[in-house]
């Protein structure tokens, strides 16, 4: 809460419902440290919430912050860490109707879609604002009533500031025009009507062109093609319920530049969105992900002719391979006879310059694999079994080194590859 009449309206609500309907309340205030006289504040926020018998926890900016961009992003970072240590089940801000009518003008003035025209939401996650229908006279006369003060905040009429100028002169003579408050307030509402359908639209499509893959590291694979199928206000909402799934939020810009990259980007070239999220094309495929942290590659060596197993790490990717032993008849087993076996045999990852003897000759595994359509991203994860001479015996699921055929009472020697 910051000390204003708004937060301190919610704060003297919510105390009495806690009372009522036995809820676990906390405050939380966070200190921007951009004007002074800041921390005065913040230990008069503190003791208005004790005195009401609610604990609050002062976070303070630990750097210099110089915008409001910034002052929101430092805001929120806070109090989600303060979800964390406290197990809150939902965080309550004093958001009102004032600042409803300012943020849709607002998206307005920079340009917006739906989204923006919906402006903000009473309840998005576990963030949830009670007091959206609630105009600011209301709040404080809600508080003069009952003798409680409150704080004012210099910075609101700082000029500096758009949403400032947005409500120190814009609103004032909008609000002269008869009826712009009801037709704000109708458009505002068919906005957030008609985005909850176009999400729930999307969602329905995502399903259709959604493709799962072990190989997606917590990442969303989707059909090129089929994502194109739709218009591009859909595909736009596809793809921002995308970055939505993976903990990211796309502006206007982003969305448009993700857009334009399923129409136009290349096979095997990708797009940086925002703060970590990327976009990748591969074949048919497009590809979203943030920063993928892995295991590093662990590879196996075989030292002599036995029966065995072992884990194998390649990419990211969990295998236990097992030798000496017959199995499945598939892609995943391969048999060879003894005799042309030299061990130690390793089973690693592909590496550059690597070739495989096949009945039509010699063939770069590069180019092997770019014929079975194996997306860049996943070539790291392909188990090759090599010879002591790293000759190319084996590159699983794909391809086995062509050789003259062996006579059928030879002992043969047999490599099975299972996926975890």
């Amino acid at each position: 809460m910051s000390g204003g009449s708004d937060s301190t309206a919610l704060l003297h609500v919510l105390s009495s419902l806690g009372h009522e309907f036995g809820l676990t309340l906390s405050a939380a205030h966070f200190d921007h440290r951009v004007r002074e006289g800041s921390d005065r504040e913040a230990e008069l926020v503190a003791a208005r919430c004790a005195a009401v018998g609610i604990q609050c926890r002062v976070g303070t900016a630990d750097r210099e912050l110089k915008n409001q961009g910034e002052y929101r992003d430092a805001r929120y970072a806070f109090l989600e860490s303060e979800v964390i240590r406290s197990g809150a089940d939902r965080v309550v801000l004093a958001h009102q109707y004032e600042d409803q009518e300012e943020t849709i003008l607002l998206h307005l003035l920079r340009g917006t879609g739906l989204r923006g025209l919906a402006g903000i939401p009473e309840l998005r996650g576990r963030y949830a604002r009670p007091l959206l229908g609630f105009r600011k006279d209301e709040l404080r006369e809600y508080l003069t009533d009952r003798g409680i003060e409150w704080c004012e905040d210099s910075s609101n009429e700082d000029p500096r500031y758009a949403r400032t100028r947005v409500r120190n002169a814009l609103l004032p003579m909008l609000r002269e025009v008869p009826a712009f408050q009801t037709s704000l307030t109708c458009l505002g509402r068919s906005a957030r009507v008609a985005e909850a359908g176009a999400e729930r639209r999307a969602e329905r499509q995502l399903e259709a062109v959604i493709r799962r893959s072990p190989q997606a590291h917590g990442g969303v694979q989707i059909a090129r093609l089929g994502l194109l199928d739709y218009d591009r206000a859909d595909q736009a909402q596809i793809v921002r319920n995308i970055a939505r799934t993976l903990g990211f939020r796309l502006g206007r810009r982003g969305t448009e530049a993700a857009v334009q990259f399923v129409e136009s980007g290349l096979s095997g070239t990708g797009l940086d969105l925002a703060h970590g999220l990327r976009m990748t094309r591969e074949y048919d495929r497009i590809r979203f992900h943030g920063p993928t942290p892995r295991k590093p590659d662990r590879d196996l060596t075989i030292y002599e002719a036995g029966v065995g197993a072992e884990a194998l790490e390649l990419g990211g990717r969990s295998y236990v391979v097992h030798w000496g032993r017959r199995g499945e008849d598939d892609p995943w087993t391969a048999a060879f006879p003894l005799r042309r076996l030299k061990f130690p045999i390793r089973v690693r990852a592909p590496r550059p310059g690597d070739r495989i003897r096949l009945r039509a000759g010699s063939r770069k595994l590069k180019k092997l694999l770019n014929e079975r359509r194996v997306p860049r991203s996943e070539r790291g994860q392909v188990p090759v079994l090599v010879g002591a001479d790293e000759r190319v015996l084996w590159v699983v699921g794909h391809s086995i080194e062509s050789s003259d055929q062996s006579d059928c009472n030879e002992e043969m020697f047999t490599f099975g590859v299972d996926q975890l």
